[in-house]
Parts: structure tokens; C-alpha cells; sequence
């Protein structure tokens, strides 16, 4: 009777060793697919795949979105865009590859999303593929108001752009917000006579601040007159009709006033000693 006891008692026991076995396994499986779940879910590219909205408006019966790919390592094969109302939102994925710092300007019509005029917001979202080779989503990385329509040849709606999209706005849509005078082609009303010059042609500067007025002309100062006085006769000029002397009475590009009314070619510069091995 007591080997059959110890028989039984062993028994017992490996039937309860076998019972915590496949316990331990099967909270193995599950934490092992959280894991592998959390593990894509954290993935590196939800967090390097860095996109900005650059300007979003409204342009006759399209949706224009600006997006900026910031820099950072990652395979981009997507963006998701989210049209938000204060009822309804829509999403369109759009296939593209955008490389570190690129820019595309993206167009969705009514055959997309339908009433361009009824959104408010658009959000954008990377969509990469993930170490296993599943196309993901990632998350949201900017949200930006739909502003009205503006055109690269009027001013945009205040805040709703930046330096270089053609569009002026003041204050534009970065951070900090500046006030622009002019954007790339965009120069309102002005030009190089607005601006006190003869002719010529005006720009605008990269801070979009200024503008640039190194290709306008100004007409020659009235002691430009071919024969060289000296300096305190011939006020505003640097030659004049001496050898090398341009028209307007300056110098050009890689020349030097002498004194006497004409231009010497400067010295080549000494950048040091070349020594032969």
C-alpha cells in the first residue's frame, strides 16, 4: 500500500510539473507575440521618418499640400493624408519616395475627397515598411489649417506658409513667423524703379526680408563725362575713360581703379608654395 501511495504521489507531481510546462509555454507564445507586436509597434522608423507641412490652401477646386521630408535614415514609400472637418475626415495614401529634405507639392480634387471646400485640417503620416516587411504607419507628424486660395502670384493668407513657396505672407507660417516683403518670384507691386533705380531686374532676398537690387541699374553720375578730373571733380565714380573703364564709370569684376582714370588688372593671389614630391 505505501509504494502504491509513492507511487501515486509521483505521479502527481509530474502531472503537476507537466501542467506548469505547458502554463509556462503558453504565456511564453503570448508574451513573445506582445513583444514582437511592441517591438514593430516602436519600431526606429516611426520616430526618423520626420514630415512638415509647408503650406496647405485651397486652389480653384484642388487641395494643395506642401510636404518636407526633415533629414533622417529611413526607406519612405508613403504618405497618408487626413482631411479633418469638425464632423467628418478623410484619408488618401499617396505612393511616393521622398529622399532627406526633399519637398512635393501634392494636388487631391474633388474626386478624392469630395467637397475641397468643407476641410479645415490636413495631417500627414510616413508610410514605411517595417523590419518584417509589412507596410506601417506611422504616426501623425503635423497638422496644418487649410487656408484659402492663394496663388504664387498673390499674397497667401497670413501664417499659412514659409520663405520659398512663391507665396507672401505676413507673418508666414514658420517658426518664428516672419514678416515677408517678397517670396522667390513674388514681389508684389515692386520693382528696381519702385525702388529708386533706372531699370534693371529686382529680387527677392533668401530671407524674403529684402530685396535684392544687385541687378538694377542706376544711370551714370553726370561727372561720368569720358575725361578723368580727379576724384574730388569727378564725385560718384571710381574711373573715367581711361583703358578698362566701363561706361558708368566703374571698374569691372578682377580690375582696380589706378587713379588716373582707367583700370588695372589685379594681382593674382599668393595662396602659398607648391612643393613637388
Amino acid at each position: 500500500m505505501q509504494n502504491k501511495r509513492g507511487l501515486s504521489a509521483i505521479v502527481a507531481t509530474l502531472i503537476i510539473i507537466l501542467l506548469v510546462l505547458v502554463a509556462v509555454g503558453i504565456v511564453w507564445v503570448v508574451v513573445n507575440n506582445i513583444i514582437k507586436k511592441g517591438a514593430e509597434d516602436i519600431e526606429l522608423g516611426r520616430f526618423i521618418l520626420d514630415l512638415s507641412i509647408k503650406s496647405a490652401y485651397i486652389d480653384d477646386t484642388n487641395v494643395k499640400v506642401n510636404v518636407r521630408r526633415s533629414t533622417g535614415e529611413g526607406d519612405l514609400i508613403g504618405v497618408k493624408f487626413i482631411f479633418l472637418n469638425s464632423t467628418d475626415s478623410i484619408s488618401v495614401d499617396r505612393e511616393i519616395s521622398l529622399v532627406q529634405t526633399q519637398e512635393k507639392l501634392f494636388s487631391f480634387g474633388s474626386s478624392e475627397v469630395g467637397d475641397v471646400s468643407v476641410f479645415q485640417e490636413v495631417s500627414v503620416a510616413p508610410i514605411y515598411e517595417s523590419s518584417s516587411g509589412k507596410e506601417t504607419v506611422g504616426e501623425i507628424t503635423d497638422t496644418a489649417t487649410i487656408a484659402g486660395s492663394a496663388s504664387p502670384e498673390e499674397p497667401g493668407l497670413p501664417g499659412t506658409g514659409y520663405c520659398g513657396d512663391d507665396i507672401i505672407q505676413s507673418p508666414n507660417g514658420e517658426d518664428p513667423e516672419i514678416e515677408e516683403i517678397c517670396d522667390g518670384t513674388s514681389l508684389g507691386d515692386e520693382g528696381c524703379i519702385s525702388q529708386g533705380f533706372d531699370g534693371g531686374t529686382l529680387a527677392c532676398d533668401v530671407d524674403c526680408l529684402s530685396f535684392d537690387t544687385s541687378s538694377c541699374t542706376s544711370e551714370a553720375p553726370s561727372s561720368c563725362n569720358g575725361t578723368w578730373d580727379g576724384v574730388a571733380e569727378d564725385p560718384g565714380v571710381v574711373c573715367d575713360g581711361g583703358v578698362n573703364c566701363k561706361p558708368d564709370c566703374t571698374c569691372p569684376t578682377g580690375f582696380t581703379a589706378d587713379g588716373a582714370g582707367a583700370c588695372d588688372l589685379d594681382s593674382p593671389i599668393n595662396q602659398g608654395d607648391i612643393f613637388l614630391v
